[in-house]
């Protein structure tokens, strides 16, 4: 099984051109546990807080490389 994949709006989108990209086949990688950081154990504790009390859509901002998407899957593979 293919599927071609093409960016929203292109060109490509409406008739193959041969510039799409193709997947073929394509097995997931076997996931790497990691270890949280000090500081995103705490970000995380304080989103969940702001869950308990009602807060739905609490934002969290962050430099890069601090991990907001470790943190976000951290999030989501132990939501109940």
């Amino acid at each position: 099984m293919s599927q071609t994949l093409t960016a929203p709006g292109d060109p490509a989108s409406s008739k193959p051109t041969g510039h799409a990209l193709r997947l073929s086949n394509v097995e997931p990688e076997q996931s790497k546990p990691f270890h949280l950081r000090d500081y995103q154990v705490d970000c995380i504790t304080q989103i969940q807080n702001l869950w308990q009390i009602g807060q739905r859509a609490p934002l969290l901002y962050a430099p890069t490389g601090a991990g907001k998407t470790a943190m976000a899957a951290h999030i989501m593979n132990t939501a109940r």
